[in-house]
């Protein structure tokens, strides 16, 4: 069984990716399996018995079953390298296996077959950062367009806010290259552009053939995962008639620009306004980040 690592920072489209990926005869997206190993099982702040499950079957999941995590949790393994041999001797039909555990403290030293690493242009990252740290702002509302105007009215604040997490990110890309240079860098901000270019080149360094996944209907395809970003799971839900509400950023997703299940994430046009677009644009670590991943500074138009 061959391995795909997905790396990339939270926000980056690491888990949408593995969706698709789930869409081809065989292949398994697991998601953020490092919630398998003792040092996560066993951080602090963890309360009673983890029990890592399927988002989807829970405990009657027959890919992450009682008697597959039993093993990884009585041995207490911080191997990846065991959670893909065990999973393989009991799904011996499943011949590549998608881990989605993004960072660079698990795949560390664990180096399998590609490497890909997610990236969004800069400005849609740090929508997506600054709107998930929303509360650490005093902003407990759930609405994209009010956050926007929260942010109008405190800028200074997010600005430094903004330099704050991009030299964050800047960081977390500059030591993923460091330890896969080689890795493929996929923008899914932009899979869709150029009769879906970005596919085109990903499916050649998987060595699979042209159109191999199912971009635009993957939602209704079987998985499942282990953690990750909950809007893919929705969207699953949805798909399936299971869907439920969750709160005003529904009619954003529903909303949003699409091609079938792949959207393309435009919230930042709400929420770095004017006023502090016009500085993060400025900033030394706006400026590298566009660098490092390869996109131009100018802001995405409508």
């Amino acid at each position: 069984m061959k391995v795909v690592q997905i790396i990339g920072p939270s926000y980056s489209g690491s888990t949408v990716l593995g969706y698709i990926l789930n869409t081809k005869k065989n292949w398994f997206f697991g998601s953020e399996v490092y919630r398998l190993l003792d040092d996560h099982l066993s951080a602090p702040g963890k309360k009673g018995k983890p029990n890592p499950q399927c988002d989807f079957c829970g405990e009657t999941c027959e890919f992450w079953n009682s008697s597959l995590k039993n093993l990884v949790l009585e041995n207490k393994t911080n191997s990846l390298d065991d959670v893909y041999r065990w999973f393989s001797e009991r799904n011996p039909d499943q011949e590549v296996f998608v881990d989605g555990s993004k960072s660079l403290r698990w795949f560390s030293g664990n180096e399998k077959d590609y490497q890909i690493v997610t990236a969004k242009h800069p400005v849609r990252l740090l929508a997506s950062f600054l709107y998930n740290e929303r509360k650490k702002s005093g902003y407990n509302e759930e609405s994209i367009e009010g956050f926007g105007r929260y942010v109008d009215d405190n800028v200074d604040w997010f600005f430094k806010r903004s330099v704050l997490v991009l030299r964050r990110v800047v960081n977390n890309y500059k030591e993923v290259f460091e330890k896969f240079p080689d890795a493929f860098v996929c923008k899914m901000d932009e899979l869709h552009c150029d009769e879906f270019l970005e596919m085109r080149k990903l499916e050649q360094y998987l060595n699979v053939e042209e159109k191999s996944f199912d971009v635009f209907n993957f939602s209704q395809y079987e998985v499942h995962p282990l953690g990750g970003n909950r809007a893919p799971y929705w969207q699953a839900m949805h798909s399936k008639g299971k869907k439920e509400s969750f709160g005003e950023r529904d009619s954003y997703y529903n909303n949003a620009e699409s091609f079938g299940d792949y959207k393309i994430d435009n919230k930042f046009f709400h929420i770095v306004t004017k006023s502090l677009g016009e500085r993060v644009g400025k900033s030394s670590e706006y400026q590298e980040l566009s660098d490092i991943l390869g996109y131009e500074t100018t802001f995405p138009s409508e």
